[in-house]
């Protein structure tokens, strides 16, 4: 196999190519990082830095896609494992880079949205009803915004997938892999899907410090059965990361899993990986 159609000299060329990525990458994270901790001082002040770092200098500059098809990415894990945080975090490291990216959450801020957000506060539907309506959701989702972006060549950094039915609605008593199977009818699969771990016990305590109550999602029994659910899925798409270390910490290990991912791609469509 890898005497046919040049692989050799393809693989030479990737493997230099990665290394070339991977050594650039620490001091790369460390010095966005740095300006991020600089400009705030609290995480409230953070976040904002994080909206705003460089992006104001660069969103009248040109972005570039350099992965026809796009490129989409998914941060999943419990409540608390801070997929917010890192999704704003890599939007603006694409800004940084000058990459053309979209940022988008499920639950989506539309109707069926709407109608699970008041139940995670006033009650949990029944578990059929309340797949039924993230399935809703989530077809609205990949239509309006999803297979638009990535028909675009647009990166798309997803907070919550798909992956968050099979674990919550599994944790209910539905088949997880039935749930994946219905999902991935219509859902484009992710080409990686992090899954940031943290213990059930550190996530009601985060959502206690960002001045929150745990909601019906968030038991400490629906966390745990969620967790053990997200850490059965398995596939090249997959890594986990252990996401009970700083915001930066994390980062550095997302931002290398985001660029080989992203080369590997690249590299099996015949493209040069300058640009990411």
């Amino acid at each position: 196999m890898l005497n046919r159609d040049g692989s050799v000299e393809r693989l030479i060329r990737f493997e230099k190519a990665n290394r070339r990525f991977c050594e650039n990458t620490v001091t790369e994270v460390e010095k966005f990082c740095r300006d991020l901790r600089n400009r705030a001082s609290d995480a409230q002040c953070q976040r904002r830095a994080i909206d705003s770092a460089t992006g104001k200098t660069l969103t009248s500059s040109m972005m570039t896609s350099p992965i026809p098809g796009g490129f989409l990415i998914a941060l999943e894990g419990i409540d608390g494992a801070g997929k917010t945080t890192q999704a704003h975090m890599l939007e603006s490291y694409c800004h940084f880079r000058r990459l053309d990216c979209v940022r988008s959450k499920e639950p989506t801020n539309g109707k069926f949205g709407w109608i699970l957000r008041r139940a995670a506060k006033t009650g949990r539907l029944p578990v059929a009803e309340e797949l039924n309506i993230c399935i809703q959701d989530r077809a609205e989702h990949v239509e309006a915004v999803i297979r638009p972006a990535l028909a675009q060549n647009q990166i798309v950094i997803l907070d919550r997938y798909y992956f968050s039915n099979a674990a919550y609605q599994g944790a209910r008593g539905t088949s997880p892999k039935s749930i994946l199977q219905m999902n991935e009818s219509f859902a484009p699969h992710p080409d990686l899907l992090v899954i940031l771990d943290i213990p059930p016990s550190l996530g009601t305590e985060r959502i206690r410090e960002r001045g929150g109550e745990p909601n019906m999602f968030e038991t400490s029994e629906s966390l745990a059965r969620a967790r053990a659910i997200f850490n059965m899925l398995e596939g090249k798409s997959v890594h986990r990361i252990d996401a009970q270390s700083s915001p930066e910490f994390v980062f550095d290990k997302l931002l290398r899993a985001f660029q080989v991912m992203a080369l590997n791609k690249i590299f099996s469509l015949q493209l040069s990986p300058e640009g990411v």
